[in-house]
């Protein structure tokens, strides 16, 4: 897959300002673009808080499967998912770590929103096992992954995870009221490839 940077122009990056600003990007089918932490004439879509503080990107997919990578600046990645069309996360982006995200099937165009965010305790994990998180019913389930993401998994679909042994994940029912419940906590042994029926987590938890 072609990794490539795009470069917008002056005009757009004065439109950045220290409040959240949804802006929307194209992206081609086979490409992969870095929207943040790359730094001038790099970035697709800079952060207006720049690279060395940390922050949250909100990811709106509108079209097209995409995936998401935070990866730090010798180009291994942290944390990284999939996202089905429809499909919204929060994830977080620590300082000097670099955002991309990549269409993998088709041409992908997707709402990005950025806002300050404070440093979780385990950002500096080194370690992550990847696995799958599948929601095989009609109706979305919210989660959250602290520190990580907050994702919206969509009905039907799968979105894979690299997440590093003891992250909680939480079933979040009643998000303005503050509501989660524990659903899983990554093992230490979980084996490569595990998909994980989050529909039946959510279950097992009520």
């Amino acid at each position: 897959m072609k990794c490539f940077y795009l470069v917008l122009s002056c005009a757009l990056c004065a439109m950045f300002s220290s409040q959240a600003v949804a802006q929307t990007l194209s992206i081609p089918e086979g490409r992969t673009m870095l929207l943040t932490g790359g730094g001038p004439g790099q970035d697709g879509l800079p952060a207006p808080q720049g690279t060395e503080v940390a922050l949250e990107a909100t990811i709106f997919n509108q079209k097209g499967p995409v995936r998401v990578d935070v990866r730090d600046t010798g180009g291994s990645t942290l944390r990284g998912f999939g996202l089905g069309r429809r499909g919204e996360a929060t994830v977080y982006v620590g300082p000097r770590e670099r955002l991309f995200i990549a269409a993998t099937q088709s041409n992908a165009k997707v709402k990005v929103t950025y806002v300050p965010a404070p440093e979780p305790n385990n950002a500096a994990a080194n370690e992550t096992l990847s696995f799958t998180l599948r929601n095989p019913g009609p109706t979305p389930i919210p989660l959250e992954i602290p520190g990580v993401m907050n994702p919206n998994l969509s009905p039907f679909s799968n979105s894979g995870v690299s997440l590093a042994p003891g992250q909680p994940i939480y079933w979040t029912p009643n998000k303005k009221k503050g509501k989660r419940i524990l659903i899983y906590r990554v093992p230490e042994d979980l084996a490569p490839g595990t998909v994980l029926d989050v529909a039946q987590l959510v279950s097992d938890a009520r």
